[in-house]
């Protein structure tokens, strides 16, 4: 239970992070390698707005994704190592169905 807390708090405050820390020395870092090219700067600014939005969606899977390998521990515990592995066959065939779904699109 103490482990989905600190997931969750996690996938609240990694957004914030980025956009505070991470985002504006990008912004500085782009500025001093191009001279200050103004469109440079706006393309680095779009990347971490980006970013930041699929970091926020990642981390909400923190707290199912502990769920997962608490139960797949379990099961290993007890002996079935048959359920863990068509879990995460499952799992792994869904994950690639979808990449594929939302980068090439429909």
């Amino acid at each position: 239970a103490i482990g989905c807390v600190v997931a969750l708090l996690l996938s609240l405050s990694i957004g914030p992070l980025i956009a505070n820390l991470a985002a504006p020395a990008a912004v500085a870092s782009t500025l001093a390698r191009t001279g200050g090219d103004a469109a440079a700067v706006a393309v680095t600014t779009q990347l971490w707005a980006a970013c930041e939005t699929y970091v926020r969606i990642r981390a909400l899977s923190y707290p199912f994704s502990l769920a997962l390998m608490s139960a797949q521990a379990s099961c290993l515990g007890a002996k079935d190592s048959l359920s863990p592995t068509l879990a995460t066959l499952t799992a792994s065939l869904v994950n690639v169905a979808g990449d594929a779904a939302l980068v090439l699109g429909p």
